[in-house]
């Protein structure tokens, strides 16, 4: 097996200097530098990852933690953070916590245990000793959707409460009135802050809101909001229009649309939030609140990146909010006249 010590005399440098060369911890010159690397190209010498991370005190690894792998969403920002990652020399390593605290602190103590250099989470809300342990080991963290209250870090988040008070704007201008707005049963962002910007527009219009919450966790949003939609259309007044608040509500909300016999935007009209491939070929394509994707991969490379440098910034307090992207499509007309309160 080769090793370092066999680069080094091939090389006719000191152990410190083909250390220096693979590890980039500190300048030399480029001759020497010539001279380390084709020593490595002739002998194919391959660094032992572990051996470099004692000597660098770095794993080049970072801890990607999400609620769910099944959203789309979560494999659109995957796909744009594993190679902006990798071209920078760290690997990834997801793990999927459903939201549950339990599983969530699991987690934590997983990336501790690897000596990850960075996590990045959309942690289940609540704070838990581990967050504080993390921050206690040096391990910077950056914060998705919210941020655990009294835990520091940046946070990157969709400006949920604009978005959604942009969607019932869109709605009230069709003329409807009557405008549900389908909201997971979760006490935290971004869902509060989707039923604040409601909220504000219904009563803005002097309208009143109707809010219906679905139960659950995320992973189980899909057949809970069925449930929720179906009692919301049987009602004595019928909403003309609903916002629903996440992709697997949208779902569950379709499934109760059809099987109530209504279409869309005939009987109801639909505005969903985040897109996704199947949003532009249901039948008809919905409306949607487009997710940022590009923006807020790009604000989290660098985020963490600059928490991962030897000489941080003051970041811990900052909060980034990006704007969503009103997607028009088929899904959205004027409210039905005979569904109008008079």
């Amino acid at each position: 097996m080769v090793t370092n010590r066999d680069v080094a005399q091939k090389a006719g440098v000191s152990l410190a200097t083909v250390s220096h060369v693979v590890n980039n911890t500190r300048p030399v010159s480029a001759l020497t530098r010539q001279k380390v690397e084709r020593a490595i190209k002739a002998l194919d010498y391959h660094p032992s990852a572990l051996a470099r991370s004692l000597s660098t005190h770095s794993t080049r690894t970072i801890g990607l933690m999400v609620g769910s792998i099944t959203l789309p969403l979560t494999a659109h920002l995957y796909r744009a953070l594993e190679p902006a990652f990798s071209a920078r020399g760290y690997s990834l390593v997801l793990r999927n916590i459903g939201e549950d605290p339990t599983r969530e602190a699991a987690c934590l103590e997983e990336f501790l245990g690897r000596r990850v250099d960075g996590i990045l989470l959309f942690p289940s809300g609540k704070p838990l000793p581990q967050h504080a342990a993390c921050e206690a080991a040096g391990i910077p963290m950056v914060f998705l959707n919210r941020r655990p209250r009294g835990i520091p870090g940046p946070l990157i988040e969709l400006d949920s409460s604009r978005a959604c008070e942009e969607a019932t704007e869109y709605l009230v201008g069709l003329g409807h009135r009557r405008i549900a707005l389908l909201n997971r049963e979760y006490h935290f962002a971004p869902f509060t802050s989707r039923e604040r910007g409601y909220r504000r527009a219904m009563r803005r219009h002097a309208t009143p809101p109707q809010v219906t919450y679905v139960p659950g966790r995320i992973d189980e949003s899909e057949p809970a909001a069925e449930i929720a939609a179906r009692q919301l259309l049987a009602g004595s007044l019928r909403p003309t229009a609903i916002i629903a608040a996440s992709h697997g509500i949208s779902i569950g909300l379709l499934q109760a649309i059809r099987a109530a016999g209504l279409t869309c935007p005939h009987d109801l009209s639909v505005i969903c939030f985040d897109d996704s491939s199947w949003s532009m070929c249901v039948d008809p394509p919905l409306t949607v609140m487009k997710h940022p994707t590009a923006a807020v991969s790009n604000a989290i490379v660098e985020t963490l990146l600059a928490e991962i440098a030897p000489k941080p910034a003051s970041r811990k307090s900052i909060i980034q909010r990006f704007h969503g992207t009103f997607v028009e499509r088929a899904s959205c007309g004027p409210p039905p006249i005979l569904s109008r309160e008079p």
